[in-house]
C-alpha cells in the first residue's frame, strides 16, 4: 500500500510533468507565431516531456531517472529568459518536480525498493540529458542537406532510447551508433547567425557516450555467452 510520501510525490511529479509538456507546447505556438521554423524542436520537447508524463504515470524503471535529466537540462536551457514570468512558471514548476524525484528516491531506497540497477539509472539519466540536444542537432533549421546527418542521428539516438528503456540490448548499439552520425554534422549557418546542429551533435554524443561506458563490461559479456 502507497504511503503518504509516495502518493504526494507521485501526484506531484505528474501534475510537473504534464504542466512541463503544456509550457513547451504553448511555448511552440507563442514562437510559431514569430519564427515558425523553431516549431519543430519546441513540438519535439513536448513529445518528451509526454514520454516522461508516461514513464512515471506507469511507474517504468527508467521514468524517474530520465525526467530528472530532461528537466535538468530544460532549466540550463531556459535560464537565461528567466525574467519572463512564463519561463519563471516553468523554473518554479521545475524544482517542484526535482525535489519531489528526489524525495521519492530516498524514500525507495530507504525501503529497499530499487527496481534496476545504477547502470540503467546512468543510462536513463544521460538520456533525458541528451535529449534537447538531440532535438537541437536534428530538428532545428539551418542544416541544409547535411542536416539530414543530424536528423538520421538523432533518430537512431531515440530509436536506442526507446530499445534500451525496454531493456533491449540492441538499444544500446544502435546509440554507438548514432555517435558517430551526431559528431559527423557539419558547421551551418542559419539566416546571418551560426546555426547549432554541430555543437549539439557533439554534446548529444558526449551525454551518449557517459551513459554507455558503463554498459560496455556487461554487454560484451552478454555477447560472448551467445
Amino acid at each position: 500500500m502507497a504511503t503518504t510520501i509516495e502518493r504526494t510525490t507521485r501526484w506531484v511529479a505528474w501534475v510537473a510533468a504534464l504542466a512541463s509538456a503544456m509550457f513547451f507546447g504553448w511555448y511552440a505556438l507563442a514562437m510559431g507565431s514569430k519564427w515558425g521554423a523553431v516549431m519543430p524542436f519546441f513540438g519535439g520537447l513536448v513529445v518528451a516531456w509526454l514520454a516522461a508524463l508516461i514513464g512515471l504515470s506507469r511507474k517504468r524503471w527508467w521514468g524517474s531517472p530520465y525526467t530528472a535529466g530532461l528537466s535538468i537540462l530544460t532549466v540550463a536551457f531556459m535560464a537565461p529568459a528567466a525574467s519572463r514570468p512564463d519561463v519563471i512558471f516553468y523554473l518554479v514548476t521545475q524544482l517542484a518536480l526535482l525535489t519531489a524525484l528526489g524525495v521519492r528516491a530516498m524514500h525507495e531506497r530507504e525501503n529497499g525498493q530499487d527496481a534496476r540497477s545504477w547502470r540503467h539509472a546512468t543510462v536513463a539519466f544521460m538520456g533525458g540529458l541528451a535529449v534537447p540536444w538531440l532535438l537541437a542537432a536534428g530538428l532545428l533549421p539551418g542544416g541544409g542537406v547535411m542536416g539530414l546527418v543530424g536528423l538520421g542521428g538523432a533518430a537512431l539516438a531515440a530509436l536506442g532510447l526507446s530499445g534500451v528503456f525496454r531493456e533491449r540490448t540492441w538499444g544500446l548499439l544502435a546509440i554507438g551508433l548514432s555517435i558517430p552520425l551526431l559528431l559527423a554534422i557539419p558547421p551551418s549557418s542559419w539566416g546571418c547567425m551560426r546555426a547549432p546542429h554541430d555543437v549539439a551533435g557533439e554534446v548529444a554524443s558526449i551525454t551518449l557516450g557517459a551513459g554507455l561506458l558503463v554498459w560496455i563490461v556487461p554487454l560484451f559479456a552478454r555477447l560472448r555467452s551467445r
